[in-house]
């Protein structure tokens, strides 16, 4: 029965391949280290600002507050909440009668420290860069 080991061996290589390389006895896997966000957290004082993106032809208007308007040809808001996450980054929800969205932003800095843009993830949308725009 040499063809039978042969077939077996072949499938085993075959199986061997599609199994992800974290999935693999003895390999060292995927590890993450996780924090909990301070309750203390405040939001970035010079966010304020307009934030556009040409693409979506969207203008987004932040207040220090933490009040978010959308303006663009397919929404309009006026009463996004921005909340302090840690850092640069924050939570962006938006709040309709219909539906609870939220996106995770980072806001971007140049070398000097100033802001230049808002990146922007959540649902569908992954990585949306909102430039800054003086008004």
């Amino acid at each position: 029965m040499p063809h039978a080991s042969l077939a077996t061996l072949d499938l085993e290589r075959r199986i061997d391949r599609l199994i992800e390389p974290w999935n693999r006895p003895g390999s060292p896997g995927v590890t993450a280290n996780f924090h909990r966000v301070t309750k203390d957290a405040a939001l970035p004082g010079d966010i304020a600002g307009s934030y556009v993106n040409d693409e979506a032809a969207a203008r987004w208007t932040a207040l220090a507050s933490g009040v978010l308007t959308v303006d663009g040809p397919l929404a309009k808001a006026s009463a996004w909440t921005i909340e302090p996450i840690e850092g640069d980054f924050v939570r962006i929800s938006a709040n309709a009668t219909w539906r609870r969205a939220t996106f995770d932003g980072r806001i971007l800095r140049d070398a000097a420290g100033t802001v230049t843009g808002l990146m922007v993830s959540g649902g569908r949308v992954k990585n949306m860069l909102m430039r800054r725009v003086v008004q």
